[in-house]
This record gives structure tokens, sequence and C-alpha cells, in this order.
């Protein structure tokens, strides 16, 4: 049995035996969204009460390429999203991956109110792309470190490509390219003069996969 609780130290709620228990601690509210905090457990089903219990702490970030508030780029014929490092991430790694975006977006519902909504566009829609290895010798290869601002851009779309699946065209004035406002509101059902303003976060879309040649399966994925 699983449970979601917006916990209030006021309010009591029943735990039983083999239940998991989703808790969202409630830290602040601004303009009528619920901000807070994630803790998750589970009561065994061997637990008697008055035995002791275990506490693990985690995080649930890490290092990743966050899209910057102002991220329209257009250059070389290309689309690019400006983004910023999270962390001290191992930035080689994003190189050549396919990259999708999730986060929050926050969706004008009248003049005087606004919600968050959460988003998960998981399919390639990004790749920072990485020199043909023709294109460099031995010794530029060797020298070679990451420009975050220069060398993460990821690529949204080509300039031509854009051109001929009719996207709406560029306001000089605007912070982020229409393709990527089309999109979040698309996934979120809603019109683009709706989104008020957006966090999200870049991610590798290639899952986790098992392998071992003598099928004693061991867990391989992304390296941040």
């Amino acid at each position: 049995m699983r449970t979601q609780v917006h916990f209030s130290t006021n309010v009591h709620f029943r735990l039983r035996i083999t239940c998991q228990i989703y808790v969202h601690v409630i830290v602040a509210e601004i303009q009528h969204n619920l901000i807070g905090r994630t803790v998750a457990f589970a009561v065994g089903g061997q637990y008697k009460k008055g035995n002791g219990f275990h506490i693990v702490g985690a995080h649930t970030d890490s290092p990743c390429l966050k899209i910057k508030p102002v991220s329209k780029i257009e250059k070389e014929g290309t689309i690019q999203l400006g983004v910023e490092t999270y962390g001290g991430g191992l930035w080689t790694t994003w190189f050549d991956r396919d990259l999708g975006v999730a986060g929050r977006v926050f969706v004008r519902e009248s003049d005087t109110s606004m919600t968050s909504r959460l988003v998960l566009v998981n399919r390639p829609i990004l790749r920072v792309p990485m020199l043909a290895i023709h294109l460099q010798d031995a010794d530029a290869r060797k020298a070679f470190s990451v420009n975050a601002e220069e060398h993460l851009r990821p690529i949204l779309a080509t300039a031509a490509a854009a051109e001929l699946t009719g996207a709406r065209p560029v306001d000089k004035s605007a912070s982020h390219h229409p393709l990527l406002l089309d999109l979040l509101a698309t996934e979120l059902n809603v019109s683009v003069d709706q989104i008020c303003d957006f966090e999200l976060s870049l991610f590798d879309t290639q899952g986790t996969h098992m392998m071992d040649i003598e099928y004693n399966h061991t867990n391989f994925s992304h390296t941040h």
C-alpha cells in the first residue's frame, strides 16, 4: 500500500505493517504553490512496535545542465540553448548524448493566479555535439578543456529544419526560442501565452542496462 501525505506537524496519520509512505513536507507557500521536501519510508512486514528503525539520508539532485533564464541562441545555422552547469560535473560525459528536459513550469491560470506544473520530456530533443575526430589533431585532443559557456550549448534544431516545420517567427526580445516554448505548451496542454517561467534541467534519456559476459550482471549508468 502506497500513500501520499502532505505532512503537517499537527496532523497524525496511522502507520501499518508493510505500508509505504511518501511524505511531502511543506516548508513554504508561494503564489498558492506548496514548496517543500520529500521523505519516503516503508514499514517492514516483521516490524514490531517498540523496535528501532534505520534512517537513510540522500540527496535527490546531481550535477546537470540547467536552461538559463535567457536561453535563445542562434548561431552557425543552428538553434541552441544557453545552459549553465549545476554542481561539479564530469562535463565531458555530456557530449554526444541524447538529452531530454524535465522540471517545473509556472503557468498562468488567470489574471490573478498561477500554478506550477511538472513536465518531463523523456525523449531525445537536444544534443551537445563533440567535434569530429578528423577535425582535430592529437595535440588539440590532448589539450582540449571544456569551456562550459562555449562547448556545452545543446542544439535544439537547425534553422532550416525549424523553418520547414513552420515554427513561429522568432521574437528578438523573447528570452526563449518559440520551438522550446511550443514544446512545453504541447506537453502541458496549455497555450504559450500561459507560460510565465520555468526551471528545467537536461538529462540523459539513455537508460541503464545490465551487461556481463558470464551473466553475472553489473549495472551501468550515465556518469556525470
